[in-house]
């Protein structure tokens, strides 16, 4: 009988709790379950509008805009609708968010709705999401007091999300089967709206900030703020990549097994089970360099791992473990969340929140068009290398820069260090203050 040696199942131990204990403060268990029930509907109705799609035009390109759709508004007004995280009390804007989304999905689920209009709430859907996540992500970094507790939490809001596409996925296929996609879709209306009660629970005094800053000169802001730091913007080249690199499987999940909805959600369900495997190892503590170099490590590891098994993937195994291995890309978020948390101001933070997760998402939604495209070109596991070739390139690429920045900063003193003009050079940090204020944030800028 296997066994874990003594220490191996003190550190197991030790990692578990500090994920959970910060479940321990009402407001964030509150916060953590309305992410729950939210996500849980939300994957599984996006399996449920890929099998109907595909079933209707038996076409890749139309399954890939599904994933499209719902991404969308993050590359066309993510940043204009997450400034209303700002200007308004962030209940209040997850709460009209998550109302917003129940109602589109209850009518999607409505028989005789044409697939045009599918995809047409499904964007109306996503719409509401840029303001709901960055309220989300900035009352998260507002609500945990210091750099480790973020982290822990980071990380076990980054594992709760893909339990969710997990038990989403397999969910969904089973409710495909029981109920049919419209049985699913109206599962996931009501999901929001049990999100929607949860977070009307929340008692969080935080009144509205920037309402007599002009909206342009907000969005100008954020964008210096993210854009104009070293390491946010690292963050930012991670970010995308490891959004392409996981969402052209993710949307092609359902052409590659399109004769089994059941073989195609565990497919899909593959990518966040490992992601959570992964991500429980992960550090979240330490510098910007030591954190983004594990970031790095993360991002070209999962898409070799996953290149290889894609050339074998006539075996459905080697199918499973191609689709998980791209999955665990997405754990760069769990590394570079906490660096992104520290270097932006608390003042203004939703509107960066929204761009950094815009620039994300839209990687998404053209990996999701473009993986489309190329997959009735190529093929759909082609289509896949493709996208897993770019994690590693880039991977590797930003590992060389800081190695080679941490090098060149030995002698420099103690967290600053450029490289040639490149641009990878870190700004030093500060200790932070135990309560993210406006001053304290702005001293650390040289987010998830």
């Amino acid at each position: 009988m296997l066994s874990l040696h003594p220490r191996a199942s003190s550190r197991l131990w030790d990692r578990t709790t500090a994920l959970v204990r910060p479940l321990r403060v009402r407001e964030l268990r509150t916060l953590w379950l309305a992410q729950l029930a939210s996500e849980l509907g939300d994957w599984a109705s996006r399996i449920a509008l890929a099998v109907l799609v595909f079933d209707r035009t038996h076409s890749a390109l139309a399954t890939g805009l599904v994933t499209t759709a719902s991404l969308l508004p993050y590359a066309l007004v993510g940043p204009l609708t997450a400034a209303i995280a700002d200007r308004r009390p962030r209940r209040q804007v997850m709460v009209a968010a998550d109302l917003l989304r129940g109602a589109v999905f209850l009518a999607l689920a409505i028989p005789g709705v044409p697939t045009p209009v599918l995809l047409v709430g499904a964007l109306a859907a996503g719409l509401a999401t840029p303001p709901f996540e960055a309220a989300r992500s900035a009352m998260r970094s507002e609500l945990v007091v210091d750099d480790a507790a973020y982290g822990a939490y980071n990380a076990l809001a980054v594992m709760t999300g893909q339990v969710a596409v997990a038990l989403g996925y397999l969910f969904g296929g089973g409710m495909i089967l029981l109920l049919g996609t419209r049985g699913t879709l109206g599962l996931n209306g009501a999901s929001f709206l049990v999100s929607a009660l949860l977070v009307s629970r929340l008692k969080v005094s935080q009144p509205a900030i920037g309402l007599k800053t002009r909206l342009g000169r907000q969005l100008s802001d954020g964008a210096r703020t993210l854009f104009g730091d070293r390491s946010l913007r690292l963050c930012v080249i991670l970010g995308v990549t490891a959004s392409v690199a996981g969402t052209v499987p993710e949307a092609l999940g359902a052409a590659f097994e399109h004769s089994s909805p059941t073989r195609a959600a565990l497919l899909l369900a593959a990518a966040p089970v490992a992601l959570i495997l992964v991500s429980a190892l992960i550090p979240v503590t330490g510098d910007d360099r030591r954190l983004l170099r594990v970031a790095s490590v993360v991002l070209a590891g999962g898409g070799a791992i996953a290149i290889g098994a894609f050339l074998l993937a006539s075996s459905f195994g080697f199918a499973l473990l191609a689709w998980g291995s791209s999955g665990t890309t997405f754990a760069v978020i769990v590394a570079a969340g906490p660096v992104v948390r520290r270097r932006l101001p608390a003042e203004g933070r939703a509107v960066a929140f929204g761009m950094l997760q815009s620039a994300t998402l839209a990687g998404c939604c053209l990996a999701g068009l473009a993986g489309g495209a190329l997959a009735d070109l190529v093929g759909v596991r082609n289509a896949c290398i493709g996208g897993c070739t770019l994690a590693v390139a880039t991977g590797l690429g930003l590992l060389f820069a800081l190695t080679a920045g941490s090098r060149a900063g030995a002698g420099a003193g103690p967290g600053l260090a450029t490289v040639g003009g490149t641009g990878v050079g870190m700004a030093p940090v500060r200790t932070a203050s135990p309560v993210p204020t406006a001053a304290a944030a702005t001293a650390l800028a040289g987010p998830r």
